[in-house]
């Protein structure tokens, strides 16, 4: 009997247990999501910019700030240290990238 609970202990742990790749695929989708409300809500402020001078500062914008972020990004994990992280890298590095994105659209909204 008790070998029978731990088996059916380890078997149910294996059944909701979740893989890395799930786990990366799931973090890469919410930044996809945060990325589509940035472009929807520049794409709004562009269609309500009057003239031409507005939506090339708007775009102007967008372009520094994609800048800054590579940069950041880059600078937060060089390239050379980003297997330390193994198998673990692809989620801290969507998690980060979401939730700059998520202030950048909160500084938009704020204007």
């Amino acid at each position: 009997m008790k070998y029978t609970l731990i088996i059916f202990l380890s078997f149910l742990q294996v059944l909701t247990s979740q893989t890395q790749i799930e786990l990366n695929t799931l973090v890469k989708i919410k930044y996809e999501k945060s990325v589509q409300k940035l472009n929807v809500l520049n794409s709004n402020i562009l269609l309500d910019c009057k003239n031409k001078k507005n939506r090339d500062q708007v775009l102007q914008e967008h372009k520094k700030w994609i800048e800054y972020r590579d940069n950041y990004m880059n600078k937060k994990y060089p390239f050379n240290e980003r297997k330390e992280y193994g198998t673990y890298f692809n989620i801290r590095w969507y998690i980060e990238l979401t939730r700059i994105t998520n202030e950048r659209i909160e500084r938009i909204k704020k204007r």
